[in-house]
């Protein structure tokens, strides 16, 4: 459905605009002529094409030697975009996850082939495109013209998500030589208000607990159950499916929490929380340092949207500022939010405008 970007510019911007020519906002999307529980059930399914901007698997162009500003957001309502390499004479480093920008530590201007997996890594480059995750990329154009195909693979093999043309464009001069990267001392630097979460601050801690369980009569897969009505799997946090009367987290202004958020069947579910950002230190992945736990290094990521490792964790930091009164956390699938995997939750004040006389 419906998809767009919000750009909020500021001193980030400012600090790289010298070293781009111009932005590309990249809006990722599904598409379907029909509700996905309204499918016959009897044909089989298969997920909706990936487009860009409206367009499946289009051309953008650039002119030998630029660097433009790449803003992606996957706004897909199910799909991940695990980005591969870039193609050979393609360059591009990461500088923001999830709109807000990397420390000048995390930028590494000589990493200009990083891959983007679902999930994301426990080391160093961190970007991931789960549904509901965004990535800023300095993308690097090489002096030879001709077409690059930038791909993502979902496990079924690598998919073209668009092709870059290098061609120069007669109506603007050429670029000598390669534009430059950014050193990290040119790098914007990082705002007080973003810097690390103190772990001394940490008062509460939660556990929550993601799980699709699927009908038995295709367990353990996850497709549609074989027998009429066909129920797909049930989607739930805690054991429950969400209920619009009930609040089942709340949060002091100005809190600091650690929550550890645990995957117990199903695909790897987006983790996402309105409102506040969050820092992650630690993930268990079964398919990653023969399942222990990886503790992520200083200074952590900020992120809103984080996909959980099936049958593992991700262990985050986050601080309640600001703002007060009730939104959601869910399952940024939005077939499985739609269906249970949400919960209610609400940050209040605990001061008064009571006195004693």
């Amino acid at each position: 459905g419906m998809a767009g970007a919000l750009i909020i510019e500021g001193d980030y911007d400012d600090k790289l605009n010298p070293f781009i020519t111009k932005q590309q906002v990249l809006v990722l999307q599904q598409y379907g002529t029909v509700l996905n529980l309204l499918r016959s059930a009897l044909a089989g399914q298969s997920a909706e094409l990936v487009f860009v901007n409206g367009q499946y698997t289009p051309v953008v162009q650039m002119n030998p030697n630029e660097m433009q500003l790449w803003r992606i957001v996957n706004a897909c309502h199910q799909a991940a975009v695990p980005l591969e390499k870039p193609p050979s004479g393609i360059k591009w480093v990461q500088t923001a996850q999830d709109g807000v920008q990397f420390h000048p530590q995390n930028y590494d201007p000589s990493d200009t082939d990083a891959s983007f997996p679902v999930p994301a890594r426990s080391k160093a480059p961190f970007g991931s495109l789960a549904p509901g995750n965004r990535i800023d990329l300095l993308v690097q154009a090489p002096s030879s013209p001709r077409m690059y195909k930038v791909t993502f693979n979902n496990g079924n093999g690598s998919t073209l998500l668009l092709t870059i043309q290098v061609k120069q464009d007669p109506a603007v001069p050429s670029i000598a030589n390669p534009m430059p990267f950014p050193t990290r001392a040119q790098f914007p630097q990082m705002p007080g208000f973003l810097a690390d979460i103190n772990p001394s601050a940490i008062k509460v801690k939660r556990e929550l607990h993601f799980k699709s369980t699927a009908d038995p009569s295709v367990a353990p897969n996850m497709g549609r159950g074989k027998n009429a009505p066909y129920p797909p799997p049930k989607h739930t946090i805690d054991g429950k499916q969400f209920d619009e009367n009930m609040v089942d987290q709340t949060m002091l202004l100005g809190a600091t929490e650690e929550w550890t958020l645990y995957n117990d069947g199903g695909a790897a579910h987006p983790f996402h929380i309105h409102i506040n950002p969050f820092q992650v230190i630690e993930i268990k992945d079964p398919k990653v340092n023969n399942g222990n736990p990886v503790h992520l290094p200083r200074p952590w990521v900020w992120w809103d949207n984080f996909a959980i490792p099936t049958g593992g964790y991700v262990k985050m930091w986050t601080r309640f500022m600001d703002f007060t009164g009730m939104y959601v956390l869910h399952c940024h699938i939005l077939g499985h939010e739609d269906r249970g995997m949400m919960q209610l939750v609400q940050v209040i004040s605990n001061r008064t405008t009571m006195q004693h006389k």
